[in-house]
């Protein structure tokens, strides 16, 4: 699953279902969308990603086929 990270069900308690994450398929939540769940009540942080997974996000970005270098180099930049 090059230019992605993928997780088994259940390998992390927070995935219960086989879960892909796609750096080159992302969507954008508002900062203050975030905010209002956070102070409603609403938000919940379900677990911490393990310690390997931001060099995993990092490999899955530079395996991309689909994005450009110059977005690989923007997301890499903010990881």
């Amino acid at each position: 699953m090059a230019g992605a990270v993928y997780y088994r069900a259940g390998e992390l308690s927070f995935f219960p279902q086989n879960t892909v994450i796609q750096p080159d398929n992302q969507f954008p939540i508002p900062h203050t969308h975030l905010n209002t769940c956070h102070n409603s009540g609403t938000f919940a942080v379900l677990g911490r990603m393990p310690d390997d997974f931001r060099q995993r996000l990092i490999d899955a970005v530079k395996a991309s086929v689909t994005m450009t270098s110059v977005r690989k180099q923007h997301i890499l930049e903010r990881i």
